[in-house]
């Protein structure tokens, strides 16, 4: 080996070791820059990495070190969080229940896995409330109910999810059926608009919640939870992870689907649907047929591990059974 390339490969060397404990890549770039003593593009240490493998003795990918997104230190944006996600970490998420009008055994087996595991957060991903009273939608004169009587049955449904997650962080995603009631407000009664304990949050107590509007995001890790995006359909999950550009988890669609896939530049992405927890038999503006056999029983869990990483896996309920972290939960 001439004493140039001797050289080179120690420059490099010294280069990737600089990389290790950079949080992100623009720091890491920037040390190994100063080692070689000229400004590196990624592209052009990715290129030179590869071309001095051998000799520098790098296995594997060169590549892998500059592929890694920077690691996520806070759950959620620097606004609402307060400390690192511990390793190993461990979130319920829970999609469309639609109550009053969700399924009594899918319910009380969600409360069961809800019990079944020590969650560091528990995400409702909103439709928790189906809202039906004040739906603009043509409605059945077989329910007559008025929208405080469903917002009693919330309340309860509510009270026994904060009872089976004690010491859980509490998020609620508002859905578009729980914007039902502002929507209802504003084109009937307007000048209630703002009126205390008329509200959504207000009306069922979401005072030990973190409420998250609709249309927006809360992060776990490099994991944004959504309601929705405006996609929906069998390709829901697909559309939602490539519209918004990221790993995405979302509720709405009440079908069961995971999707995984890898950017160019080597980043990963998950996209992620869970099901729903209403009751088929209720369903009145579908095919019931379909409804039975398209929307699936089940809920999320996502694991955080040590790097900050969120792990997605889609629970589904079986027969009254579900999987939960190597646990067989049943009712």
């Amino acid at each position: 080996m001439s004493g140039h390339i001797r050289q080179t490969c120690a420059q490099f060397r010294a280069a990737i070791h600089a990389m290790s404990g950079c949080e992100d890549l623009t720091s890491g770039l920037r040390k190994v820059s100063a080692k070689l003593g000229r400004t590196i593009s990624r592209g052009a240490l990715s290129s030179l990495l590869r071309r001095h493998a051998d000799c520098c003795g790098f296995s594997g990918s060169c590549t892998d070190q500059l592929s890694r997104p920077p690691p996520v230190r806070d759950w959620v944006d620097p606004a609402l969080a307060t400390q690192e996600p511990a390793p190993s970490s461990l979130v319920l998420l829970v999609p469309d229940v639609h109550v009053p009008y969700e399924d009594a055994r899918a319910w009380q087996l969600l409360l069961a896995v809800a019990r079944s595991q020590s969650w560091s957060h528990v995400v409702v991903l909103g439709d928790f409330a189906d809202c039906y009273a004040v739906s603009f939608h043509d409605k059945s004169p077989k329910r007559t109910g008025r929208i405080a009587e469903e917002l009693v049955v919330v309340s309860e449904r509510l009270r026994e999810l904060e009872d089976a997650t004690k010491g859980a962080r509490l998020v609620y995603i508002e859905g578009n059926h729980e914007q039902r009631l502002a929507r209802y407000i504003a084109r009937q009664a307007g000048a209630l608009h703002g009126m205390a304990g008329l509200s959504y949050p207000e009306a069922v107590d979401l005072s030990s919640w973190h409420w998250v509007p609709y249309h927006q995001s809360y992060r776990i890790a490099d994991l944004d939870l959504t309601h929705d995006v405006g996609r929906a359909g069998v390709y829901a999950v697909r559309q939602s992870r490539q519209a918004y550009g990221s790993s995405i988890a979302i509720g709405h669609v009440h079908r069961m689907a995971v999707e995984h896939e890898r950017t160019i530049d080597g980043r990963h992405m998950v996209g992620a649907s869970f099901g729903w927890l209403g009751d088929a038999e209720a369903v009145d503006y579908r095919h019931r047929s379909l409804a039975r056999r398209e929307w699936v029983h089940g809920c999320g869990v996502v694991y955080v591990d040590e790097r900050g990483s969120a792990h997605v896996a889609a629970v589904p309920f079986v027969d009254g059974r579900a999987w939960v972290a190597g646990t067989l939960v049943r009712v």
